[in-house]
């Protein structure tokens, strides 16, 4: 599954959650993140993966089991009653 860069893309409820999602709050609050306001693709690359940059803030080792998830877990986001044109960057709300 492919998609262009800048479509959004919400987690699957059908999706199950990763279990690091159960021993980390980190991964948790990500999960839930994705499932209610979901990614904006930036590069669908040869993997589909997600990627991330380490970042001291963040415990890597507890975030790992997320990059299990691929684009074929999320489902596109029609949000094209918010534009208020084709050809302006404008949003209705």
């Amino acid at each position: 599954m492919t998609g262009p860069a800048g479509e959004i893309y919400r987690l699957k409820a059908s999706v199950a959650t990763p279990s690091c999602a159960s021993t980390s709050p980190q991964a948790a609050i990500i999960i839930t993140a994705f499932r209610n306001h979901g990614i904006i693709l930036a590069d669908n690359g040869d993997s589909g993966g997600l990627i991330g940059t380490p970042d001291a803030r963040w415990n890597d080792t507890d975030l790992a089991c997320l990059t299990s998830l691929t684009l074929s877990d999320f489902e596109p986001v029609n949000v094209s009653s918010l534009m208020v044109s084709n050809d302006s960057g404008a949003t209705s709300h």
